[in-house]
């Protein structure tokens, strides 16, 4: 691998191919429905706004390249990658639902709940803690809903909530 200090010499990020696209865009809706159907969302209500899915799936690839250009060819890793789907969820606001009563959006729950499936996931794969309280899934469902957050900082939430050492 050629190295560069130098931006020029960094090649532009190109559009993605549409096919990649649409099985991106089928795994993710795929996802989403099962997890609106867990969390008593009625998905046949739910309204997509396809520019940005597409534009979600277009974050999420940039910062994979980002990932190993910048990290020495370290992949992204599935913890990080929900981190970031949940991250753009939450400010593209993928989906709406006509005649919304909650106090939630159909966005935060539906990020919240893959967010915590991923950090399960992660914690059963690599044999670490879940430390998520009810006073922790509070927090985040204020913090989803009010706050600011960097995508690096859902990523480093994701991560100490897991209880691993990726340094290891």
């Amino acid at each position: 691998m050629e190295l560069h200090c130098d931006p020029s010499k960094f090649p532009a990020f190109g559009k993605l191919d549409g096919d990649f696209i649409i099985a991106e865009r089928e795994k993710l809706l795929k996802t989403y429905e099962h997890v609106a159907k867990d969390t008593g969302v009625n998905w046949d209500e739910v309204q997509i706004n396809e520019q940005h899915v597409i534009r979600l799936i277009d974050m999420v690839e940039r910062r994979r390249v980002y990932f190993h250009v910048f990290h020495s060819g370290m992949e992204m890793g599935e913890l990080n990658e929900a981190s970031l789907v949940c991250f753009w969820m939450l400010k593209l606001h993928l989906f709406h639902v006509k005649n919304e009563d909650s106090e939630y959006s159909v966005n935060l729950l539906l990020a919240l709940n893959v967010f915590i499936r991923a950090l399960r996931l992660t914690a059963e794969k690599l044999n670490g803690s879940l430390n998520l309280t009810n006073s922790v899934l509070k927090h985040m469902m204020h913090t989803f809903n009010y706050r600011d957050l960097s995508k690096e900082a859902l990523m480093l939430l994701a991560i100490s909530l897991v209880g691993i050492d990726y340094e290891k």
